[in-house]
């Protein structure tokens, strides 16, 4: 008889830290955990890692994976990939989708040191959904870490206003929010000018001005 989901044993990943270093992984909601890696750790070894700190259970964890991002790129990486390279190569990948090049080498090493000499962005890590996830999928999981997880997501996508919605939607969405965070209504805090300061988080990016 096969063992439930959540008592299947999962691959060990203890490996020995040499050169340890210590990078953030943040979540969609800008909460992070830190993570300790050495040169022999792929991204696989710290997916499992993660998914260990977080109680998914195995079919909860293959929802998720490790993407390198800044403000304006967002990859999802290769699970045998060592993050020391992938880190290392950054600014490599960074120019690579950034500017124009004629396909060779010396223009790749050109539009390189063109970033770096400009300011390259930081290499963030993050905690999220996969590119290949279906919906069914993602609505068959049971996992309680996980539905948090496509929670905070949700709610990152509806504010970025990469999930576009009508203002009716947007208004009972910001409410359920409110109600979450803040609790039931309170007239004489929950005002006008108490509730504006936090607008950017309960009102969709292309609502704001309106």
């Amino acid at each position: 008889m096969e063992a439930p989901d959540d008592q299947r044993e999962r691959p060990r990943c203890g490996r020995e830290l040499g050169e340890a270093r210590r990078m953030k992984c943040y979540y969609m909601d800008d909460s992070y955990k830190m993570l300790v890696y050495s040169k022999k750790d792929t991204v696989a070894d710290l997916w499992m890692r993660l998914s260990e700190k977080l109680n998914l259970t195995p079919d909860g964890a293959e929802c998720f994976f490790l993407w390198a991002y800044c403000d304006t790129l967002e990859i999802l990486l290769y699970a045998d990939s060592y993050l020391s390279k992938v880190v290392k190569e950054w600014p490599e990948l960074y120019a690579k989708y950034h500017f124009k090049s004629k396909g060779v080498v010396a223009t790749l090493k050109r539009t390189t040191s063109k970033v770096k000499g400009e300011g390259l962005p930081e290499m963030r890590l993050r905690f999220r959904t996969t590119s290949v996830l279906n919906l069914n999928t993602e609505r068959n999981v049971k996992d309680k870490a996980a539905i948090h997880l496509f929670y905070i997501q949700a709610v990152h996508n509806v504010i970025k206003s990469n999930y576009p919605c009508t203002p009716e939607i947007a208004a009972n969405l910001a409410g359920l929010q409110l109600q979450r965070t803040l609790g039931d209504n309170k007239p004489d805090l929950h005002k006008v000018p108490y509730l504006r300061k936090d607008v950017a988080a309960y009102v969709p990016q292309h609502l704001r001005k309106k």
